[in-house]
């Protein structure tokens, strides 16, 4: 079985440069074997190894850790600059939304205002009409009372030779 991978990121206390050129320096002081070991010891064995394979894969293992270290760093500076990113985005949401409220409240107060001058509109035509009305009833009664005056003063005996309009 595979081993699972973490999900947490650990850092070196060394950059990954510097635990290479131990490694280097640790392989460049290792003492040298004897010319000629004997051909079934097993310092033959170790001396025939060669040791540049590995050292190549360690040395690209190493330049890809530290690309990655290096990327992880720009990945965590452009984190930031979202968090940043996202509390000036909320602030301005906020606002928005405080914006938004006072506007509501105030198109309610308008709309008040307006059903109270629609009322007070129909209040004053209604009574415009009454006024119309008593105007015109009035007429009527002048007009009534002008005939009646008229027949009246038609019937009064020294009546007849004057001008009722200037009665």
């Amino acid at each position: 079985m595979g081993r699972q991978a973490s999900n947490s990121v650990h850092y070196l206390a060394e950059s990954p440069r510097a635990i290479h050129a131990d490694i280097m320096a640790e392989i460049a002081r290792a003492p040298e074997e004897p010319a000629e070991p004997a051909a079934n010891s097993p310092a033959r064995a170790a001396a025939s190894f060669d040791m540049s394979a590995p050292l190549a894969r360690i040395e690209d293992a190493w330049r890809y850790i530290e690309s990655c270290s290096e990327r992880i760093q720009e990945l965590e500076g452009l984190v930031e600059g979202l968090k940043t990113r996202e509390a000036e985005l909320t602030g301005e949401l906020n606002e928005a939304k405080r914006g938004s409220a006072d506007l509501a409240e105030r198109l309610a107060a308008e709309k008040q205002h307006s059903a109270r001058a629609e009322g007070l509109a129909a209040s004053v035509s209604a009574r415009a009409n009454e006024l119309e009305q008593a105007l015109w009833e009035a007429n009527q009664n002048l007009e009534t009372l002008s005939g009646a005056l008229d027949v009246a003063f038609r019937t009064l005996p020294g009546a007849r030779d004057s001008n009722p309009a200037a009665a």
